[in-house]
């Protein structure tokens, strides 16, 4: 009678279909995304071969199955893990612009992707090293105005310094192209400043003030200044010939 109670008490056993689920470990959301990403682009792989195939033989199908990018079927699936991943939002902000529409509803989906990403991941460790780079191939979409303003907002929205840092190096990097201006070519300097200072011990910071350590002896940078002596013991400093043709020549006894 005792037993009978304890069972009753217990409840019904589990089924071993329950058993197993709750013994199953939970599979981190973290590690679905390269699973996903993969299949995706063998799903594009696949299309496309049976797209190559149909031009040769049925050019009517292949107008059809052009319209039907798999981009369609995969995006509700990534839609639903971007909730526990954000990383899936980027790759809606990469291939948005191949779902049937209008470029103005690519590029209103690529606006919305890219406030959501900086407003809930601005400081994943991910967004430094992925999202500046997802930002500057929507140039296309935007202008360079529009990647050089998420870039800022990016560095000032993180809570990483890593992250901060790889936009405002970033940033700098597009402000020192060929055609710069000099507003431009300051803002650069005045952001490399701060990269130095505020930002000295990430990794980006570092990258570039290596990067800026070599470009100084490119034709154009300004070298390091010395101090030394002519053959007559007169002192002289290499900055005292700025402005004219100089010729170092360097040897020593080993």
């Amino acid at each position: 009678m005792l037993m009978l109670l304890i069972l009753l008490a217990l409840g019904p056993a589990p089924s071993v279909e329950s058993a197993e689920l709750l013994s199953a470990p939970r599979q981190d959301a973290t590690a679905i995304y390269p699973g996903l990403v993969k299949e995706f682009e063998n799903s594009v792989k696949a299309w496309r071969d049976e797209l190559r195939a149909l031009s040769k033989t049925d050019k009517a199908k292949a107008k059809t199955l052009e319209k039907q990018h798999p981009v369609s079927a995969f995006w509700p699936r990534f839609e639903e893990l971007s909730e526990s991943d954000g990383r899936a939002l980027l790759w809606m902000l990469e291939e948005g612009d191949k779902l049937p529409g209008t470029k103005s509803q690519a590029v209103e989906t690529k606006a919305r992707l890219v406030a959501e990403l900086l407003h809930k991941h601005a400081s994943q460790p991910w967004a430094g090293s992925d999202l500046p780079r997802a930002l500057a191939r929507q140039r296309i979409w935007f202008d360079e105005e529009w990647v050089r303003t998420q870039l800022d907002a990016l560095a000032s929205a993180s809570k990483s310094k890593e992250v901060s840092a790889s936009a405002l190096a970033a940033l700098a990097g597009r402000l020192t192209g060929r055609n710069a201006t000099p507003e431009e070519l300051a803002r650069a300097k005045a952001i490399e400043a701060r990269l130095a200072t505020e930002f000295a011990e990430t990794s980006a910071a570092k990258a570039a003030a290596e990067k800026n350590a070599g470009a100084k002896y490119e034709k154009g940078g300004v070298p390091d200044d010395f101090e030394a002596s002519d053959t007559d013991g007169v002192k002289f400093k290499l900055s005292d010939y700025r402005g004219k043709v100089v010729m170092l020549d360097f040897w020593g006894f080993w």
